[in-house]
């Protein structure tokens, strides 16, 4: 009975550090577009959104990528209050400011697809 134990104490304990070391998990990066030798990565690990009575929100943080080194990392706030136009601020902007998207917003476009919601572009200027 005492090496029954003793065995399957040792199995586990074996199992248990075999699972420690093989089940890393990884973020991924997302690449957006490029020019003049910088790149943007979506950070997928980052992204969470939701709806609330006033509207939709999406907070996404993209890296700035120059020469493969990452030279800032710009936090994207989309909102949408009820029928209004999406509009975003980063956390280099002031909070009280606000900027609408405009059509093919590489991000903003990405994450709408992400995250399977729709939208329309009206007048060829705006995202609804």
């Amino acid at each position: 009975m005492n090496r029954t134990i003793t065995k399957l104490l040792s199995y586990c304990f074996v199992l248990f550090i075999f699972l420690s070391f093989t089940s890393t998990v990884k973020a991924t990066d997302i690449w957006i577009s490029s020019s003049e030798n910088t790149s943007l990565y979506i950070m997928d690990d980052t992204i969470s959104y939701g709806t609330s009575s006033t509207g939709k929100w999406i907070t996404v943080s993209v890296k700035i990528v120059k020469h493969n080194r990452v030279i800032e990392t710009v936090t994207w706030n989309f909102s949408k209050f009820k029928t209004d136009m999406w509009r975003y601020y980063t956390n280099t902007m002031r909070r009280d400011h606000t900027t609408v998207v405009i059509p093919h917003h590489k991000i903003f476009e990405y994450m709408m697809h992400r995250i399977g919601w729709t939208y329309t572009i009206r007048d060829n200027l705006w995202y609804y």
